[in-house]
């Protein structure tokens, strides 16, 4: 029975785990991800080739500034492909560990509607828009339809932003799974890596290759002209079968890698954390005769916050706190006894963030989990006995409190917590158990 009690334990903690990860994925990393460095309006703005897939599984638009016009940057566009320039990313998961090119090659230079660019040893995409210095447009279809578009927009005449946007229809999960969490890790370097080409004063100062970089292979795979565009008449001509998995089979062979590289960067973009110490007092409204207790409770509570919406009155976060608290008791009446403890509460929701343009502002907060206890108790009569006390609830967790900004980063942070558990925990003499503390909020926006 014992066994079957500590395994129902076990499920329950993992499956909150599991939980709150699927909350911080799908509300956190995954919007970041999608929308990396891109502004509303370029979100929002069409780009070529969003016709060809209208409803994709996988929408992605991420941009970068580059201080560079934008003819010195579409050179390094054109003639990415495997074993071509590369990708200017990891090269090792997407051009078989062979460097990316550090300087413009002429042979490709020139893409025409209706030629192949290698993506991997098997897979060719094929170009169907191009125009020099604006806009480029790679396609293939069945049985993964998808498109790879990219932009150029003038911000002035040193300055051009670079827009890419990857739109993909999988018809399966894992797949989703797989593109939603790790491709980023790529484009974010890829963009990166042609933003620190161009804005290089010698691009195209070097005519061979640097030390240790092998020669380009291949060549480019062209289409006869006059064959016509690829998309007349609303056909897709020309195109290489490509394989559901084949876009992604170096990610997956390599997903320790990958998933080590894309672990870090989500919970530092318009996010918040807190640290706040105080006191756990459990509430009561019962007093038993003959009987004198004291009871001494310190209280940690950490708090992880993402925006997700502003609006006039306010701002909408995300928010998992973890409040824990430890428990020290003596208790003298007929008999003598002294406990250890601690009280973890794990809650996800959400807070509301008001008067935005004040330095002081009070915040709600709102959210349902789970609460925990794990303790022991020694109690001496006439003999010795030891008691050990284990629970776990679901819990809801609700209050606010006040957070004064002292700095850009850095606010001096006052709250109160309700946490509402199904029963007390750890022999606690009610369903109540508030939460005051007193701290301090890091702020990355």
């Amino acid at each position: 029975m014992r066994k079957l009690r500590t395994v129902g334990r076990i499920l329950v903690i993992a499956a909150g785990c599991l939980a709150v990860v699927a909350v911080l994925f799908h509300f956190v990393y995954r919007p970041w991800q999608l929308n990396w460095g891109a502004t509303d309006e370029e979100i929002k703005r069409a780009m070529a080739g969003d016709e060809i897939v209208p409803d994709p599984t996988f929408n992605a638009t991420r941009a970068v500034t580059v201080n560079a016009p934008a003819e010195r940057i579409w050179p390094w566009i054109v003639q990415m492909g495997y074993r071509r320039a590369g990708f200017y990313s990891w090269d090792i998961l997407d051009n078989d560990g062979i460097p990316s090119a550090e300087r413009i090659l002429p042979e490709y230079q020139n893409p025409k509607v209706g030629d192949l660019v290698p993506l991997t040893a098997k897979v060719k995409i094929l170009v169907a828009v191009a125009e020099p210095n604006r806009r480029l447009l790679l396609v293939t279809q069945s049985p993964t339809p998808w498109t790879w578009s990219w932009g150029l927009y003038p911000i002035d005449a040193h300055r051009t932003r670079l827009v890419s946007r990857l739109r993909v229809r999988l018809r399966r999960l894992p797949s989703r799974l797989w593109i939603d969490a790790f491709e980023i890790v790529m484009m974010r370097k890829c963009l990166l890596g042609i933003k620190r080409r161009a804005e290089r004063r010698d691009d195209g100062a070097r005519k061979t290759p640097p030390e240790g970089e092998p020669p380009p292979i291949g060549g480019s795979s062209r289409r006869d002209e006059g064959a016509g565009h690829p998309l007349r008449g609303g056909e897709m001509r020309g195109l290489h079968p490509v394989k559901e998995v084949s876009m992604f089979d170096l990610l997956l062979r390599r997903s320790t890698l990958v998933a080590a590289l894309a672990a870090c960067p989500a919970l530092a973009q318009t996010s918040d954390f807190g640290l706040l110490v105080g006191a756990h007092a459990p509430a009561s409204t019962s007093v038993r005769p003959l009987r004198v207790a004291t009871t001494l409770r310190a209280s940690v509570t950490l708090a992880y916050g993402h925006r997700l919406a502003g609006f006039r009155a306010g701002d909408l976060l995300l928010e998992v706190p973890l409040a824990v608290s430890a428990r020290a008791s003596e208790t003298v009446s007929r008999e003598v006894s002294a406990g250890v403890g601690a009280t973890v509460f794990l809650t996800p929701g959400v807070r509301l963030l008001l008067a935005p343009a004040s330095p002081v502002r009070p915040y709600a907060v709102l959210g349902a989990g789970v609460g925990s206890f794990d303790g022991s108790e020694v109690s001496v009569m006439r003999d010795v006995e030891v008691r050990l006390h284990r629970s776990t609830s679901p819990a809801v967790g609700l209050g606010g409190g006040l957070d004064i900004r002292l700095a850009r980063l850095l606010s001096l942070r006052g709250e109160i917590r309700d946490f509402v558990s199904r029963a007390g925990l750890g022999g606690a003499p009610g369903r109540h158990h508030v939460v005051f503390g007193v701290g301090a909020g890091v702020h990355f926006r």
